[in-house]
């Protein structure tokens, strides 16, 4: 859309810009807009976490080509913020249905580059799109190669193999930017990562026993040692690019003594041992002895178990964990509510609320703020949502 309309609290009028074409070239039309989103939000869709959800699926009108309006189930707070996650891309309708369960394996899209080949778990193809609507792409192909492993990556980057990697270990950011085969450019991260606490299991069901541990974490020296202070370090659970800034009120310095007072008020005065579950990837591994070794300060032994990503993603949502290192992306919706839900709120227990954590007046919030429209309301329920938390 080049601009769109509010009508009222959960109805929005799109423009379309003319003229932008699909790779099979196809004009992309409000019939397209209307196809891709009743397909997305269905109770069939693909996507997960758009089943049912946000738009009425009655509540389209196309006016013309290019000219189309969406009515949302109710008021949504940060809808058009929502609208960037990748179940609200349009699609062409005539390659869908032609291609029907092969699209994806041949999508048609809009963008700069159209696809030309996939190679499973090797390789993507990507050819310049003659036809592109914006400005035109620098570069006549382009090619990713899967690199999971990051000295791969680096090594690759360094012989010149790739013209490009991201995610670069922070261990070999300074080597990379010194010498004279790469340049490193850095720019805030879309990714949370945070120490998870499951507040369904003793000893961790005690508030005191959480924040003891809060006390206990040094973050600027984690940040550091795991990450050569290449990271922010956020006051709390939000990143940078959000939408929502908070008014930080409170934070917890590192403070041993305090985090021991606690645990003896919570009837640990000879400390606990807890188990502590991360991911297999090197910063995550490299964390976990640098919580290992702060909460040792405070009489906390931590035995770690390290799990193959796709194995902890699965084995967090049983809660036999204590402790887990957790992350959380904002790469696409940058809407304080959208993000905090699966995070925190008892509804995503079983999902993605690893930390098990159920509290009702922090699910009213979220739920509030998830229907209010109002930016300015918005913003003081963030902050109570913030606070809460």
């Amino acid at each position: 859309a080049e601009r769109w309309e509010i009508l009222d609290n959960q109805t929005y009028k799109f423009y379309l810009k003319k003229g932008v074409k699909f790779h099979n070239g196809d004009e992309l039309t409000a019939e397209d807009v209307v196809f891709s989103l009743k397909r997305a939000t269905s109770s069939e869709s693909v996507f997960a976490g758009s089943k049912g959800k946000f738009i009425d699926p009655d509540g389209f009108q196309i006016i013309d080509k290019y000219t189309v309006i969406v009515k949302t189930r109710g008021p949504v707070g940060g809808w058009l913020e929502s609208m960037k996650h990748p179940y609200a891309s349009i699609y062409c309708k005539r390659a869908v249905e032609e291609a029907g369960e092969d699209y994806f394996r041949n999508p048609v899209g809009t963008g700069p580059f159209k696809f030309k080949s996939w190679l499973k778990g090797e390789r993507l193809e990507l050819t310049a799109f003659e036809d592109y609507h914006g400005k035109k792409p620098n570069f006549k192909n382009l090619t990713f190669l899967v690199l999971p492993d990051d000295s791969s990556r680096v090594i690759a980057l360094e012989t010149g193999t790739v013209d490009m990697i991201y995610a670069v270990p922070p261990s070999d950011c300074v080597r990379l930017d010194e010498s004279s085969k790469a340049k490193v450019v850095e720019a805030p991260g879309l990714v949370l990562t945070y120490l998870g606490m499951n507040a369904q299991k003793k000893p961790l069901d005690d508030p005191r026993v959480r924040l003891a541990i809060e006390y206990s974490m040094n973050k600027e020296a984690y940040n550091a040692v795991v990450y050569q202070n290449k990271s922010i370090v956020p006051a709390g659970p939000i990143l940078s690019a959000s939408t929502f800034s908070p008014n930080v009120t409170k934070t917890y310095a590192c403070d041993v003594k305090r985090a021991k007072e606690l645990l003896k008020e919570a009837g640990y005065p000879k400390g606990m041992t807890l188990e502590l579950w991360v991911s297999n990837f090197q910063d995550q591994v490299n964390g976990a002895t640098v919580i290992q070794s702060m909460l040792a300060q405070v009489g906390i032994t931590v035995n770690i178990q390290v799990f193959e990503s796709g194995v902890f993603d699965e084995q967090v949502k049983n809660y036999k964990h204590d402790l887990f290192i957790g992350r959380w992306g904002m790469q696409t919706n940058r809407d304080a509510g959208q993000y905090w839900l699966p995070l925190f709120h008892s509804s995503s227990v079983g999902s993605t609320n690893w930390s098990g954590l159920k509290d009702e007046t922090l699910d009213n919030y979220i739920d509030t703020v998830n229907v209010t429209v109002d930016k300015e309301e918005r913003k003081v329920l963030f902050q109570k949502i913030w606070d809460r938390l």
